[in-house]
């Protein structure tokens, strides 16, 4: 319960702070803060079994070239669908 309230403020307060620059709406910056706890935990097994396990590199082809607002857009007409 400590580690959950320990993550929860400092995803508070980083909200706080931020709040102009994260383009969201205001619900869901509230709700946000509430599930960073849980999304920052699932770090604790991952953690632990990376040093584990062998990584294997693979490139991925980036063929589309989009500016910020481009996808501010596409989030618009997300919404409104």
């Amino acid at each position: 319960m400590n580690l959950y309230l320990t993550m929860f403020f400092i995803g508070t307060i980083t909200t706080i702070t931020e709040w102009k620059k994260i383009c969201c709406s205001n619900i869901k910056k509230v709700l946000y803060a509430f599930t960073f706890p849980i999304f920052m935990i699932t770090y604790i097994p991952i953690s632990v079994i990376a040093p584990f396990t062998k990584s294997e590199w693979k490139p991925i082809n980036h063929n589309k070239s989009l500016t910020l607002n481009d996808l501010k857009s596409y989030r618009k007409d997300v919404e409104l669908n």
